[in-house]
């Protein structure tokens, strides 16, 4: 028997009222219990990092230990049986005892290392320790912390089939080491007797209610403890909580062992590539791995996130693929735009490039960084972080073609990191002003806060607009893409609250004026005679008369030319020679690499309709926007076609004399049937040959 010396100890009375079997702080945390788990325990680590240690290590091993060897700390059977009798109607406490009764108890330890462990105060229960196991809501104050409300712990209980842990804590400034199990049932009865209750939280230690202190003795180049159960000793200042009867089975561990290891790499890829950060997860069973910055690499090629297709959703955790992201960060040396550069020269660096780092000092944030990859499978998102290089929250900047760029954003500053906490929810998944206002903090914090929700924005729509529309011609191919989808319209994902639009809802680019936005009704295409030339069309636009002689248009290029999508031909069925009573101006239509996005809207009617955003590397009036349907687009029976446009004339999937300006340009269009399809893009200028 390993605990003699201790035992349970549930408060006696109904102080403060009963507490029921529904434990509202464990509904902070929807999702998986393990990923949750996972973000909250090694954020509280990289909190915690000793001030002489690089980099955190966090582990996560299962052991077995035999029930007989702690028959005090089993007794917390007696008061699930209470909580059962106590609420017949809710079977997780039946469930809970038949864990309870097993000859082995599965533990889950949770232990950090390099990290300064939770200091203890037994005069006033202030320190780490109390507020982590004996307290609810009351974060630690630390500046910069990754913790801000106090209710993380609740992911560790989350995990346990009996809702118990035991905590084990060396502070690294002397060495001394706390220990307390603590339990969340309900308030209940205890051995049939309905009176007394005893409260809803217990802990097991001295008996006496308080945690278990004591300063091992080093001796034979180990610490020796006489007070803390041989289980349960720390040889090292960190913390291990273990949590006991983790709910693993054989039939999910493999399951949990995938979703803890993607839930390591999505949120900490950065802390990882680093080196803050080192993750070993150990379930047994061959279960086993070592996540850090020297085997990241190989796992993200080999073991998890293979593919570097982006995944991500607006504000959802667990889909995102962070391979990408960590794509951004990690080859961030290809070009880095200094604080203070203007767009113009930025967008010039960007020019032909995969990778881009933007960085600035905000006038409220201080020190930020933008990390972007630009990829045919971006999904268009930005993941955020700050201290302790944590994803925190997930978004659209606006809807675009899901193809792109996958970016990130870092605070870097400590006093931003302190402002971005304050607004940061409980889960620790989203930052917005009105969480201060939850919080009760004055009004000048709450309107600080919008102000750097606001900064946030336009500095993010900076880096985007340098990224994706840089001003030049030969970067048009970077950026351009062979096929684009256009998505069905969800309003809700049009904007954004946190980031809002990169194009403002009535199709008009912010750096941007006079863009038109009224829709025309589709109008006919000009009678101007066209034909098959090479990779152009000809436009003839004066009267020409049919002759057998074969007319040179090219100015000696080869009379034959491949047609588009078939063989060779020459420049068309007839052949023509020009009216001697009139002169002939050929006009032949050329291709123009530009770079573009669509991005769905309501438009200024009222209705579902797009917005094309074109970057033309020259100024024409005479261009011609084709959009041509393919996969399961191309063969709807009825066809998908433009129905109107904001510019020029529209027939079938082409929208025909488009005033282009150099940059950017604004077009407003409606397919003639709401749905998702994909079209491939080509713009062409009608250029004078003769």
């Amino acid at each position: 028997m390993r605990d003699v010396n201790l035992q349970w100890y549930f408060q006696e009375g109904k102080w403060g009222g009963a507490i029921g079997p529904n434990d509202g702080m464990s509904d902070l945390f929807s999702g998986d219990d393990f990923q949750n788990l996972i973000r909250e325990s090694i954020q509280n680590s990289l909190d915690a990092k000793r001030p002489d240690a690089q980099c955190v290590r966090v582990e996560y091993r299962i052991r077995k230990l035999e029930i007989g060897q702690y028959p005090h700390l089993m007794e917390i059977k007696n008061h699930i049986q209470g909580c059962a009798e106590k609420y017949p109607k809710f079977p997780k406490y039946t469930n809970m005892l038949q864990y309870a009764n097993q000859d082995e108890m599965l533990i889950l330890d949770v232990a950090d290392y390099n990290t300064i462990g939770m200091d203890f105060n037994e005069k006033d229960d202030s320190g780490r320790f109390s507020k982590f196991v004996r307290t609810s809501g009351d974060p630690n104050s630390d500046s910069g912390a990754g913790g801000s409300h106090g209710y993380g712990k609740i992911t560790y209980f989350n995990v346990s089939s009996i809702r118990t842990i035991l905590v084990s804590s060396m502070y690294y400034e002397n060495n001394t080491c706390v220990f307390e199990g603590v339990a969340r049932l309900a308030t209940h009865p205890l051995n049939g007797e309905p009176k007394p209750a005893y409260a809803a939280t217990g802990f097991y230690d001295d008996a006496d209610g308080d945690p278990i202190q004591e300063t091992p003795e080093f001796i034979g180049g180990k610490y020796v403890y006489k007070r803390i159960p041989k289980d349960f000793q720390r040889q090292e200042s960190g913390t291990t909580v273990s949590i006991l009867f983790a709910h693993i089975t054989e039939d999910t561990i493999g399951k949990t062992f995938e979703d803890c290891c993607k839930a390591v790499l999505r949120s900490f890829f950065v802390a990882l590539e680093s080196n803050m950060l080192e993750v070993v997860i150990d379930l047994g069973h061959g279960y086993e791995i070592e996540i850090n910055k020297n085997t990241i690499s190989e796992i993200f090629r080999n073991r998890f996130f293979t593919s570097v297709e982006d995944t991500a959703k607006n504000k959802i955790f667990e889909r995102l693929n962070p391979h990408p992201y960590w794509l951004a960060y990690k080859n961030n040396t290809e070009v880095t735009i200094p604080q203070g550069m203007s767009s113009e020269d930025a967008a010039m660096l960007c020019i032909g490039k995969q990778y881009v780092l933007i960085e600035d000092k905000l006038p409220i944030l201080g020190s930020v960084s933008f990390y972007s990859y630009l990829h045919p499978t971006g999904n268009d998102v930005v993941v955020f972080m700050r201290c302790p290089k944590m994803m925190v929250n997930v978004t659209r900047p606006n809807k675009q073609t899901k193809r792109g760029f996958s970016s990130v954003f870092i605070c870097n500053d400590k006093t931003g990191n302190e402002l971005l906490r304050q607004m940061e929810n409980a889960a620790h998944n989203q930052w917005t002003f009105d969480q201060l206002r939850k919080d009760c903090r004055a009004e000048a914090d709450v309107l600080q806060a919008q102000e750097i929700e606001n900064e946030m924005k336009q500095f993010i729509n900076k880096c985007l607009n340098e990224i994706l529309f840089p001003k030049s011609a030969s970067d048009s191919e970077s950026v351009e893409l062979d096929e684009f989808t256009v998505p069905m319209l969800e309003e809700s994902e049009n904007t954004n609250s946190f980031i809002g639009p990169l194009i403002s809802i009535q199709g008009q680019d912010t750096n941007q004026t006079g863009a038109p936005v009224q829709l025309l009704v589709g109008a006919q295409e000009s009678s101007a005679k066209r034909k098959s030339f090479g990779q152009a069309q000809t436009i003839e636009k004066k009267k020409v008369k049919k002759t057998e002689k074969k007319t040179d248009l090219t100015s000696g290029h080869s009379k034959k030319h491949k047609s588009e999508g078939s063989g060779t031909s020459t420049s068309g069925p007839d052949n023509y020679e020009e009216d001697k009573s009139e002169e002939m101006e050929v006009f032949v239509r050329q291709k123009i690499n530009v770079g573009y996005r669509v991005i769905s809207q309501k438009d200024v009617e009222g209705k579902d309709g797009y917005l094309l955003i074109v970057h033309s590397p020259i100024a024409t009036e005479k261009a011609h926007i084709i959009l041509t349907p393919i996969g399961e687009t191309a063969d709807k029976e009825n066809g998908i076609n433009i129905a109107q446009s904001s510019q020029g004339k529209v027939k079938g999937n082409e929208i025909s004399d488009v005033t282009l300006v150099e940059g950017k340009n604004c077009i407003n269009f409606r397919l003639n049937e709401e749905g998702e399809y994909t079209f491939t893009l080509k713009a062409e200028h009608e250029v004078l040959v003769k």
